[in-house]
């Protein structure tokens, strides 16, 4: 049986959905707006967060954008889901890799595949 999700349009999640879909457009504005937006309600700070390291990765900006991911993993208030977990193991690779940074840059993208294969145990 095939899941699927259905977000409601003028959600935080369909908006965010959105300033993904422009980043990887290579379109920073939608992000900024959403991350202005959430920075006054404080709702989930890892949207916000995870947004504005998206938006130092394209600015090419990858020790800045890895310094904030690697502050989303250590925070101890609010503990990652395993979903936002993958995503900023995936970002935190890209960092790495692209300031050639090989070695921590195979060590998450080897743990995103543990993830997935304990992910793919549980469902």
């Amino acid at each position: 049986e095939e899941k699927t999700l259905s977000v409601k349009s003028n959600s935080t999640v369909s908006r965010y959905l959105d300033a993904l879909d422009a980043l990887d457009n290579g379109d920073a504005t939608i992000a900024q707006d959403l991350i202005e937006q959430l920075s006054q309600t404080s709702k989930n700070s890892f949207f916000e967060a995870n947004l504005q390291s998206k938006v130092l990765i394209l600015q090419k900006n990858y020790k800045q954008a890895q310094k904030a991911l690697l502050q989303l993993l250590q925070d101890d208030e609010t503990p990652l889901n395993k979903i936002e977990l993958y995503t900023v193991l995936g970002d935190l690779e890209v960092c790495c890799r692209e300031s050639e940074d090989y070695k921590n840059a195979y060590r998450y993208a080897s743990e995103k595949v543990e993830l997935v294969e304990q992910l793919l145990k549980e469902y």
